[in-house]
């Protein structure tokens, strides 16, 4: 199996990088191969504040814009 790099949120301003086994797509799903992520000011409050009150909680994988191709 092979390994992803996730940021993930941890509380105000901090954030680690972990590895993680890319899972097989079930049966109904696709994989996607990441090429590129960026950040916006969304990303900037929620790593200020350290979560967002409707959308996610620490600790969680962090960022939402990417763009990448179909891997399987």
């Amino acid at each position: 199996m092979k390994n992803n790099q996730v940021l993930y949120l941890l509380g105000p301003e901090s954030v680690e990088l972990r590895q993680e086994t890319i899972p097989e797509p079930a049966a109904g799903e696709v994989l996607l191969r990441l090429e590129a992520a960026t950040t916006c000011g969304t990303d900037l409050k929620v790593w200020r504040r350290g979560g967002h009150p409707t959308m996610l909680s620490a600790p969680c994988p962090f960022g939402h814009e990417m763009t990448g191709t179909l891997a399987a």
